[in-house]
């Protein structure tokens, strides 16, 4: 089955959209993959009256998958982290085309007849060109299981590096998160940190990874989420509810180890871990 093929349920109902301001580096979308393209009404600038409703409906969306965690994103850090210096890429559908218990679950106005954004990839520029941070990906299937086509985050993150054009992306998420799963799926993540008190969760890992045309393509053809099959050479399993095994890895990283994590979470019973292994000199 061919890329587009796999993905059809999703190309076929929604649309991509983008929000970025004119003085930002997401100001004009590079290319994506399977010929998508945000067209001008799906553009929505920030520093426009006009695109209050879709930043409402955004900020809902977070909201709604955010809030029972206490990640709740403020108004503002949506305005000067992401939309102004970066950008806030995912797919949409209009309100009118989407069931009524979805519109109830993303708590979306009686009134709106907009598109009602359906997942959300954001993310900032850092200082070497080419570098960006993601801090949020997220989809309503989060909110709303069954609301939308699966494999909404995995092709939302893979067109939205091309978007931003990222050559390297970097990113931090919680050992137990089940977006692990989704950013391991583009490649191998070199661990930055493994425990992090900086972070209001500390058991979060912060990691990075190349980006290219053919990783894309390659995430994007073997599907939403990596069959489970033997472990990776060299590679071991890291619990993830270990705050001693978490705290060893950072050690290791401060000492001068190079640690990558090599696959998603692996569940059994009440346990979750993680392959991780040593990253080799060149």
């Amino acid at each position: 089955m061919g890329i587009r093929a796999r993905f059809s349920r999703i190309l076929d109902t929604c649309e991509p959209y983008l929000v970025a301001s004119p003085l930002g580096a997401a100001a004009e979308p590079g290319p994506m993959p399977l010929g998508l393209a945000v067209r001008p009404d799906h553009h929505f600038d920030p520093h426009l009256v006009a695109s209050g409703p879709f930043l409402s409906a955004l900020q809902r969306l977070d909201e709604l998958t955010f809030g029972p965690v206490g990640m709740t994103m403020p108004r503002w850090v949506f305005y000067d982290c992401a939309e102004v210096p970066g950008g806030i890429f995912g797919f949409a559908r209009p309100a009118e085309q989407l069931p009524e218990w979805v519109l109830r679950a993303l708590k979306v106005d009686a009134d709106y007849d907009g598109p009602v954004p359906l997942s959300m990839f954001v993310a900032i520029p850092m200082m070497e060109p080419g570098n960006w941070h993601i801090y949020t990906l997220c989809s309503v299937n989060e909110v709303a299981p069954g609301s939308a086509p699966v494999g909404l985050r995995q092709l939302t993150q893979a067109a939205a590096l091309a978007t931003f054009g990222v050559e390297t992306a970097y990113g931090a998420t919680q050992w137990r998160s089940h977006k692990l799963s989704v950013h391991a799926h583009f490649g191998p993540l070199e661990l930055l940190t493994a425990w992090t008190p900086a972070h209001s969760d500390p058991a979060t890992l912060t990691f990075r990874f190349p980006v290219s045309k053919a990783r894309l393509e390659h995430a994007l053809a073997s599907g939403p989420t990596a069959a489970r099959g033997p472990l990776p050479d060299r590679s071991r399993l890291v619990d993830c509810d270990d705050e001693d095994e978490l705290r060893a890895l950072q050690a290791a990283l401060e000492a001068g180890d190079r640690l990558e994590v090599v696959g998603g979470r692996i569940l059994e019973g009440s346990f979750a871990r993680v392959p991780v292994r040593e990253i080799e000199a060149p």
